[in-house]
């Protein structure tokens, strides 16, 4: 069977004509011969273009060529500035991309309304917060110093446009490479959206007093939790002047977030980055809630044996969505754990926007792998992770 000219499929929608039609709350094809603009579409939406169909195979020796089916399916969110007139060039590219691999394919989109989530890994700072080694490598790598902009109007603005509901907010100190965030600045912004968020504030173990001002952070703002980095901070898991913090911790009623996972400052431990190291920590601190960043990446093996051995351990997903095998293979070994219940979405702010993050991350259940990542898992853990899972 011949495709249809790609020209004829993917413009010809553009040119015609339709009357009006309203968008129930569930998903809703739309025709390829009916304009976008022809949809009343909610304030927040999220399109998803789906290409799929089927391709010959070579015959293996069995006389007759086989057929696989191909789908590939792209998101985006639609803002409300361009909800009446997206743009649909991701049609053509899809298109060039599977024509000539197709024997028979469909091209269509689909829109849905937005739906809230919640962000467990966002930043807030200002650029003199950073120190250099930061703010250079954030040029370095996403081509923004500092990864970005995230300061308080910044942060809300991005969460508002974002549809995030509620979310975690926090800081960090790394005295080795001169970033601090002060408490006072993470504590200040709580104070002003405690209705929507958690804070947890920082202190470095390397330096004194660090257990002091946890102390004085946590009863002055009433922070959630401590945000501790033993591969950027530059201490064992295990030391004294760490066991300090976690005492103070214990004290306060607060939960521990790691970054147990590798790092990208030049003088950075990953000797100290395993989340193995966390065992110990929570054997012996089983009354605190541990939330270990980033997946413990690369070594989300290690992260998921940490969960399943230890109730209290929790792990973020933040970063992962655009490392795709990583979060494919962290998924799949978090499913055959049974830890996807504490696993929860995180966007890192400002390194990601939020939307564009949780896009990704949903768009993980469309890879075609013999073992797939189940839509409802994903979505389970993106839609279904009330903050208060972590406090006790």
């Amino acid at each position: 069977m011949a495709t249809t000219p790609r020209d004829e499929r993917i413009s010809g929608y553009r040119k015609s004509s339709a009357r009006c039609r309203a968008l129930p709350s569930v998903i809703v094809r739309i025709s390829l011969r009916i304009p976008v603009s022809s949809y009343a579409l909610p304030d927040r939406a999220v399109l998803i273009l789906t290409a799929a169909g089927t391709r010959s195979n070579a015959d293996h020796g069995s006389g007759r060529p086989s057929q696989s089916r191909l789908k590939c399916r792209c998101y985006r969110s639609i803002g409300p500035a361009r909800c009446t007139a997206p743009n649909f060039t991701e049609f053509d590219q899809l298109w060039r991309k599977y024509e000539t691999r197709f024997l028979r394919c469909s091209l269509w989109a689909a829109v849905m309304p937005e739906r809230t989530f919640t962000d467990w890994h966002t930043h807030v700072y200002l650029p003199e917060h950073l120190g250099p080694v930061w703010t250079d490598r954030g040029t370095e790598l996403v081509g923004r110093p500092g990864f970005g902009s995230a300061d308080l109007d910044e942060h809300t603005r991005v969460m508002k446009a974002s549809g995030v509901e509620r979310f975690l907010v926090l800081g960090l100190q790394v005295a080795r490479i001169g970033m601090k965030v002060p408490n006072d600045f993470v504590g200040e912004y709580l104070d002003a959206h405690r209705d929507r968020a958690i804070g947890v504030g920082s202190v470095d173990p390397t330096q004194p007093g660090a257990a002091a001002e946890l102390r004085r952070a946590v009863t002055e703002y009433g922070l959630h939790g401590v945000k501790l980095s033993p591969p950027y901070q530059g201490f064992h898991p295990y030391c004294e002047e760490a066991y300090e913090v976690y005492r103070a911790a214990a004290d306060l009623g607060i939960f521990l977030m790691f970054h147990q996972a590798s790092v990208f400052s030049p003088d950075g431990c990953n000797e100290y980055a395993y989340p193995t190291l966390l065992d110990k920590v929570a054997r012996e601190f089983r009354d605190i809630n541990i939330l270990v960043a980033h997946f413990g990446k690369p070594w989300m093996n290690e992260t998921v044996e940490l969960m399943m051995k230890n109730r209290n351990v929790f792990a973020d997903v933040s970063t992962l969505p655009v490392k795709t095998w990583q979060l494919y293979n962290g998924l799949r070994l978090a499913i055959e754990g049974h830890v996807t219940d504490r696993l929860v979405f995180g966007s890192d702010f400002p390194s990601f926007d939020p939307r564009e993050a949780a896009d990704q991350f949903l768009a993980i259940s469309d890879l075609e792998m013999p073992l797939p990542i189940p839509r409802e898992v994903v979505e389970d853990i993106l839609y279904h992770r009330p903050l208060d899972l972590i406090l006790r």
